[in-house]
């Protein structure tokens, strides 16, 4: 559909649905894959009302890949991700956010 409908206002949608079952599914290989999406997606439709959500999703995978990986790693995906998308969304779900940075720093503590 993507390629040939490129025109068609269900791109965004269709582009969001390859890479929502890569971020269901989980796992490191699929997580990498739907930031990979994401990433595309947000590059396609930068100013899109559903941009804040794909970037919250981004934070949350990085999330995600913090519980394995080490100290820097988290402080990394706290400044990195979540302060972007803080700059680019400020009316973003507060309680989404606060919930994404409580996760941060409960990691944070268990690693010190």
């Amino acid at each position: 559909m993507i390629n040939t409908y490129s025109d068609s206002p269900l791109i965004k949608m269709a582009k969001l649905s390859i890479a929502d079952p890569y971020y269901l599914q989980g796992g490191s290989k699929s997580l990498a894959q739907a930031e990979v999406e994401y990433r595309d997606w947000i590059q396609f439709f930068p100013d899109d009302k559903l941009t804040c959500d794909t970037m919250m999703k981004i934070a949350e995978i990085h999330l995600k890949q913090v519980i394995a990986a080490d100290r820097t790693r988290s402080r990394q995906a706290r400044r990195g991700q979540l302060k972007e998308m803080l700059r680019r969304c400020p009316d973003a779900d507060r309680s989404r956010k606060q919930n994404a940075d409580d996760k941060v720093q409960e990691i944070l503590a268990m690693t010190s």
